[in-house]
């Protein structure tokens, strides 16, 4: 949780209206919980899932993430998701792509695979290859 976080907080924005520091105070609380409950890891999760389960309108939780996270509420997701295969691919050497793929909420692990070069700027095995090779 807490590498999770600090990796998508390192560029969050400083606000300086009042009325925009509430919300991204309360923007923050829900960030927090979908990073502490897992909620990025559900399969299809989507902002009306998030919306619901904060009993917050979805345009408002939409909003809230592209003005805070300065991306939609599907890339935020996404980079969630790969913050942690990042995690597990170095703490699981022996974990496969495709249980990486299914632990974070990816049904398929060519999709996973896609969205983890997009954000990396590497493929998932040539990453592992990268972490592993520079600690023989």
């Amino acid at each position: 949780f807490l590498e999770i976080s600090a990796f998508m907080f390192e560029n969050s924005p400083k606000l300086e209206n009042v009325q925009e520091q509430t919300v991204d105070s309360e923007w923050t609380e829900i960030r927090e919980s979908i990073i502490a409950e897992g909620l990025y890891k559900q399969k299809g999760v989507t902002v009306e899932d998030v919306a619901r389960r904060f009993a917050k309108n979805r345009t408002y939780v939409s909003n809230m993430v592209n003005a805070n996270e300065k991306e939609n509420f599907n890339t935020f997701i996404n980079k969630l998701r790969i913050a942690e295969a990042e995690r597990l691919v170095k703490e699981n050497p022996d974990m496969t792509f495709a249980e990486i793929a299914e632990n974070i909420g990816y049904t398929e692990q060519s999709n996973f695979a896609r969205q983890f070069r997009q954000i990396m700027g590497i493929s998932p095995s040539a990453f592992r290859k990268e972490i592993f090779d520079g600690k023989k």
